[in-house]
């Protein structure tokens, strides 16, 4: 399991979703076999923006009248 991502120094909620998109790349960028693709990140600097796109594994698990869906560790 990856260590967890400090985001407090966020001065927004679009601050914190960009900075854990980015850590997460970082991770899978830093695997050297079988790399995961799970996250891309481009920057578009003549618009002045960045998109963001995560692909998680995820577990459904129902308890009654609840459920609870849950990402898979993949790093």
């Amino acid at each position: 399991m990856a260590a967890p991502i400090d985001l407090s120094t966020a001065a927004s909620l679009e601050q914190q979703v960009y900075l854990g998109v980015l850590e997460m790349h970082k991770l899978e960028q830093a695997i050297t076999e079988n790399r995961p693709d799970n996250t891309q990140v481009d920057f578009d600097t003549e618009n002045d923006t960045v998109a963001l796109s995560v692909s998680l594994a995820t577990t459904l698990s129902v308890s009654g009248s609840d459920a609870v869906i849950a990402a898979t560790p993949y790093l």
